[in-house]
């Protein structure tokens, strides 16, 4: 299998994860609900955030067509450098978190949150793969100049 087609995969199954997480979250936990503890501020719980990222009072709507927007440059700056810089797996990991959030907001009308956080935050597997591709590739970017 091709490096690209690993990345693809890898991208896919994180989509895939988050989404049954999610679904797992809703139906275990209902939102509001219970939440369990691992300690240190870690846990589980269920939050529908139907604001935008670290809850910023800006309605879905808003969210869903800047997200479209966003989308459309991700792809653009994508096959930009896909030919300079071969090595894109972090647009990859970005791409699958922001689909799998998007698909929330289109069908839960908010994001699906779960892993409680310390110092209060809940985020979901798709948060941690945008910041993962993000960290990767800002960290690429020193590296290049």
């Amino acid at each position: 299998m091709s490096k690209q087609r690993w990345y693809i995969t890898a991208a896919f199954v994180g989509l895939l994860a988050d989404q049954l997480a999610k679904w797992a979250a809703v139906s275990v936990l209902p939102p509001g609900g219970a939440t369990k503890s691992w300690g240190a501020g870690f846990g589980l719980t269920t939050y529908i955030n139907n604001q935008f990222a670290w809850s910023w009072p800006i309605p879905n709507n808003v969210v869903i067509i800047f997200s479209i927007l966003l989308f459309a440059l991700g792809v653009f700056i994508y096959f930009r450098r896909a030919r300079a810089q071969p090595e894109l797996w972090p647009i990859w990991l970005i791409g699958s978190g922001a689909l799998s959030n998007f698909i929330d907001r289109i069908f839960r009308h908010g994001v699906v949150d779960y892993f409680l956080v310390p110092g209060g935050g809940v985020i979901n597997l798709a948060d941690i793969l945008i910041i993962i591709g993000v960290l990767f590739l800002a960290s690429n970017t020193k590296k290049n100049k």
